[in-house]
């Protein structure tokens, strides 16, 4: 993935996902053969760190609501007039994962933050 090129981020984080159990693999047998492979140690625990699998599933599933976001903007035609409209349907659309579904009617003003707000999972 290139820093400058943040739009291919989704593909990296799909193939890593399908890849991920081979590369684990790949880094516990080189840090096995060699172990003082510093950089393959710190790949491995990495990769063996339950938080990066669940954030590359997040990432998985958010990316495709900014994809879709940044995709009506690709074409030649101007669009800034539609720019509002359609960053309110992103922010409802992300917050409809997690806010009560009578706060998505003021998606702008809503405190996400604030506990009142949220659904409440078991």
């Amino acid at each position: 993935m290139s820093g400058t090129r943040w739009l291919v981020l989704h593909p990296c984080v799909q193939r890593y996902l399908k890849s991920s159990e081979s590369l684990l693999g790949f880094f516990r047998r080189q840090v096995r053969e060699d172990p003082d492979d510093k950089q393959a140690r710190k790949i491995f625990t990495d990769l063996s760190n339950p938080f990066t699998n669940a954030y590359m599933h997040f990432l998985d599933y958010a990316m495709n609501y900014f994809n879709e976001f940044n995709a009506m903007f690709q074409g030649k035609g101007v669009l800034i007039h539609k720019l509002e409209s359609a960053s309110r349907t992103l922010m409802s659309k992300l917050g409809q994962n997690f806010l009560k579904p009578e706060e998505l009617h003021r998606i702008e003003t809503v405190n996400i933050m604030h506990p009142q707000n949220q659904v409440r999972h078991a």
